[in-house]
């Protein structure tokens, strides 16, 4: 996921639709999560909306989804919510790497999407307020392991 095979309006397209494969259905079945209230702010923390619009300004329609199952311990939801917030790291790199790009005007909501909020930090600050036990510590791991999964499921499929 990052701007090294981006050299073109399309396949910043195909960038976003891999996201959007894996993010918009990911984020629904999160918010519903029962454990969803656990972590603080996460209404903020969504950005399905900033991707769609994004996808949108490009005229690129999304369909497909691909599925991550999510278990239904705090663990599990813990692991999924790692990789997306991670992600914010991620996103900070390509917006700088995009910056050089600026005569494109692209849509960049989706990675620039609560860059002054310091999500990424509370997240972590959340996840170290707990002691996990191992048996949990290694549920995270299956889950976040299943949402890199599906990210690299999206990607080799082009979106």
């Amino acid at each position: 996921m990052s701007l090294e095979n981006m050299e073109t309006l399309d396949d910043y397209r195909r960038h976003l639709r891999c996201h959007a494969q894996v993010l918009l259905p990911l984020e629904r079945a999160l918010e519903t999560h029962q454990y969803a209230s656990a972590i603080p702010d996460l209404a903020r923390r969504w950005r399905s909306a900033a991707l769609s619009n994004d996808l949108r300004a490009l005229g690129e329609p999304h369909s497909e989804y691909l599925d991550t199952p999510i278990g239904g311990t705090l663990a599990a939801f813990a692991g999924a919510m790692y990789v997306l917030e991670g992600s914010r790291l991620g996103a900070k790199v390509l917006l700088r790497q995009m910056g050089a790009r600026a005569e494109q005007d692209l849509p960049v909501e989706f990675f620039s999407h609560g860059a002054a909020d310091r999500l990424w930090s509370s997240f972590v600050n959340w996840l170290n307020s707990s002691e996990w036990s191992a048996t949990e510590v290694a549920e995270m791991c299956e889950s976040a392991t299943a949402v890199f999964q599906t990210y690299l499921t999206s990607c080799e499929d082009g979106a």
